[in-house]
């Protein structure tokens, strides 16, 4: 359950109608409130406020109406902005970064606040009728009408900051650290079984006398809801093993899930099963560490093509990838053998562990820069900053493979002899880090 409110959350942050839409129903609301105050107190506050003017009802209802049409003009020159803005960011820095600018609170809050204030000015204008006119009310009518002048300033502003590189790689960044410490804990569960523990656990017939169980539709796995799948299991008294983790794709008829005995394996277990996994058209960052990687890969990878050749853009989406592997490093990884509260074995899962971490962090950048002796240099020197905190052979492993295979391409591509002692310099650093806690 708690994993598909995430995801139904994840889908209302990254729509432009759910913020807009729940500041006019608010806005509304609050109009309705000073619309009673108004008829409860008409006398004693037409007399406190006669500066309004309350007996130019022309003139007031002319002033909403000049507001509310000047707020949905300005409103279509924000939206226009905001596509102009997601336009060029998908250009520059990838079509997969638009998600990450829709996911931005402040351009819903803005364009909320704009709509919000012409239905809020239509509606006392509607109010605002015969000789009637609801003083407080209009004044928050109007009120709403100059605060939507300095929202627009803060828009202008936001926009221009919003779509730097740097930011953009920060909030991925962000994205990816919220997804870590959802995932992963601080502590190893006593629930959890190592991998090299799954395989003795498991019956001898559990390949030939397993069910499996098939996708419905094609799309890539958005969530698995684990603990409702061990207590499935638990209950039914079968061992479930996952074929597939968040963020791989799936065709019909691919088998997900197989279920031991496959005697035990009803069409009711099949669909609750079903119903416990989420299949989408994208990949969101609800269960999928690897998502926002290849956010700021596919980042990196762009800024060293040759049409835009940035290679300090690149360098940023690699320093940040750096704080990601370390932020896993320092968590525990769950073990891919999940126990039941009685301690038999109820679910085997196939999640990426850090080795396909490091690997989706660092091959392509490393296969698109080669010959780019900046980001080569910066790769090593994230290995080396990244062999510091590496305190477990698992750890040091993959980084080593990719320290050795940084500087190998560099061998084969950078010509210039004192440009190769700088690489070289930074890889026995790295190495020499790696090696301080012992391989």
């Amino acid at each position: 359950m708690q994993l598909r409110l995430l995801r139904y959350w994840d889908m209302v942050r990254t729509s432009y109608w759910f913020v807009p839409t729940i500041m006019v129903l608010a806005t509304a609301a609050v109009l309705l409130i000073t619309f009673a105050i108004d008829v409860a107190y008409r006398q004693p506050l037409q007399q406190a406020l006669s500066w309004i003017a309350v007996k130019d009802g022309d003139g007031i209802r002319q002033t909403l109406a000049t507001i509310a049409g000047s707020m949905i003009t300005v409103a279509g020159v924000s939206f226009s902005i905001t596509i102009v803005t997601l336009s060029l960011a998908s250009q520059q820095l990838g079509p997969r970064i638009i998600r990450s600018f829709m996911r931005d609170r402040g351009n819903q809050i803005v364009l909320g606040v704009f709509f919000g204030t012409f239905f809020g000015n239509l509606l006392v204008l509607e109010i605002a009728s015969g000789n009637f006119i609801p003083v407080v009310s209009v004044l928050v009518a109007w009120a709403m009408g100059l605060g939507s002048l300095g929202v627009l300033i803060y828009f202008i502003h936001h926009t221009a900051e919003l779509i730097q590189a740097d930011n953009v790689i920060a909030a991925i960044g962000s994205d990816i650290d919220h997804t870590i410490r959802r995932l992963y804990r601080e502590h190893p569960h006593v629930c959890e079984m190592p991998a090299e523990q799954v395989d003795a656990a498991l019956p001898d017939d559990f390949d030939t006398h397993a069910a499996f169980v098939q996708a419905l539709r094609s799309g890539y796995v958005q969530t698995i809801d684990y603990d409702a799948m061990i207590e499935l299991a638990e209950a039914e008294s079968l061992i479930l093993r996952a074929n597939v983790s968040p963020g791989q794709f799936t065709l019909p008829h691919t088998p997900v899930f197989h279920v031991y005995p496959s005697e035990k394996c009803t069409e009711a277990i099949v669909g609750r099963m079903r119903e416990l996994m989420a299949i989408g058209s994208v990949r969101t960052h609800t269960q999928d560490v690897e998502f926002g990687i290849n956010q700021l890969v596919e980042m990196a990878v762009r800024a060293l093509s040759p049409g835009i050749n940035d290679p300090t853009t690149a360098c940023r989406c690699i320093d940040r990838l750096a704080e990601a592997i370390a932020h896993v490093m320092r968590r525990h990884m769950p073990g891919s053998g999940r126990r039941d509260p009685k301690g038999a074995l109820r679910l085997v899962t196939t999640d990426t562990g850090l080795t396909g971490l490091v690997d989706a962090s660092f091959n392509q950048i490393r296969q698109a820069g080669r010959g780019n002796v900046a980001v080569t240099i910066r790769l090593l020197e994230a290995i080396g900053m990244l062999g510091v905190g590496a305190c477990k052979r698992c750890h040091r492993a993959p980084l080593k493979r990719q320290a050795d295979m940084i500087r190998d391409g560099a061998e084969q591509t950078i010509t210039e002899p004192r440009d190769m002692d700088d690489v070289q310099r930074r890889y026995d650093m790295a190495i020499e880090a790696l090696e301080a806690k012992g391989m």
